[in-house]
């Protein structure tokens, strides 16, 4: 899941940052995914996700109403992510898809040793591990790291640092709550692979570094 491979961050950051992504074979296991994949968004509302989607009707915040995917008539196929933000309901949803055992690819992003944790804890083992080797090239073009936490949590970009840093201005001005803020970014990822608890903390910290003059 490449597109969640690269979340940018300290170590005490991303461990409240996990993403999980099941997906039918297409060549196999595609007849009755449907209903799979509305298994597994009901798991994931049980075990506190902060974010998910369903790649044919969108994301938590872009549709927003989580009753709308439950009862959508939906397609065969298609990817499903969800978003977690405690090591501890992540382990509960995986011994959850373990039980339900639907018979698809899992991939979970995040702290390696974290995720190796919470595998052990439900009683599953990682077969496979994707690495991110960071960012070649011309890195003085790129935006400010801080502002990188936040915009690398959508993997397509669809999260700009020209407007993070609109929104931190906002929050600092008292024009804006960081909550408010992070929703809106996260509306912008189709996904559903934006952390707005995270990005509600991240941005908080911005603005008020700003308004003491650290940034």
């Amino acid at each position: 899941m490449s597109h969640t491979l690269h979340r940018e961050g300290s170590a005490e950051s991303l461990a409240n940052d996990y993403i999980v992504l099941q997906m039918p074979g297409q060549d196999r296991g595609m007849a009755g995914s449907a209903e799979n994949n509305r298994r597994f968004i009901r798991l994931a509302i049980k075990n506190h996700a902060v974010n998910y989607n369903h790649e044919t009707l969108g994301a938590l915040y872009t549709i927003p109403d989580a009753e709308r995917v439950l009862s959508t008539e939906l397609a065969d196929g298609g990817g499903i992510h969800a978003v977690f933000t405690d090591p501890e309901d992540l382990t509960n949803f995986l011994a959850d898809l373990k039980e339900a055992d639907m018979g698809y690819s899992v991939v979970v992003s995040g702290l390696l040793k974290r995720v190796d944790e919470c595998c052990h804890k439900a009683g599953l083992k990682r077969h496979t591990v994707n690495l991110s080797l960071g960012v070649h090239g011309r890195t003085d073009k790129l935006a400010p790291d801080d502002v990188r936490e936040v915009t690398t949590m959508c993997g397509h970009g669809m999260v700009t640092a020209a407007l993070v840093l609109d929104c931190v201005e906002r929050i600092a001005g008292g024009r804006m709550t960081a909550k408010a803020a992070a929703e809106k970014l996260a509306a912008l990822c189709p996904c559903g692979v934006f952390n707005p608890v995270r990005a509600e903390t991240l941005l908080r910290q911005m603005a008020d570094a700003r308004m003491n003059g650290k940034s």
